[in-house]
C-alpha cells in the first residue's frame, strides 16, 4: 500500500475517532516531509521535530493502538470527574 494513502487513511481514522480530543495530533507523510494537521492548512514541514540545543525532542509518536487507549482513557477519566462533581 502507498505510504500517502495508508497515512491519509490513518489521519481520516483518528479525525473521525478523535473529534471530543483536545489536544493536537498529527499523521505523518514521511514521503513528502510534512505532518498532517485536520486540514491542509494544519499540516506543518517534518522538520519541526528535529532537536536543537535547546530542546532535543520535539515530537512525540504514537501508533494507533496506544493513541486510541490515550484518547479512551481521556474520555473515561473525564466521564469519571463528572460523576465525582455531581455527587
Amino acid at each position: 500500500m502507498n505510504k500517502a494513502i495508508f497515512t491519509t487513511s490513518v489521519l481520516v481514522m483518528l479525525g473521525s475517532c478523535a473529534s471530543a480530543f483536545p489536544y493536537k495530533w498529527y499523521g505523518v507523510d514521511p514521503a513528502r516531509g510534512i505532518l498532517l494537521g485536520k486540514t491542509e492548512v494544519e499540516d506543518i514541514p517534518l522538520t519541526t521535530c528535529q532537536p536543537d540545543d535547546v530542546q532535543k525532542g520535539k515530537c512525540a509518536v504514537l501508533l494507533i493502538e496506544e493513541f486510541e487507549r490515550l484518547r479512551t482513557d481521556y474520555a473515561t477519566l473525564k466521564e469519571r470527574l463528572k460523576q465525582c462533581e455531581q455527587k
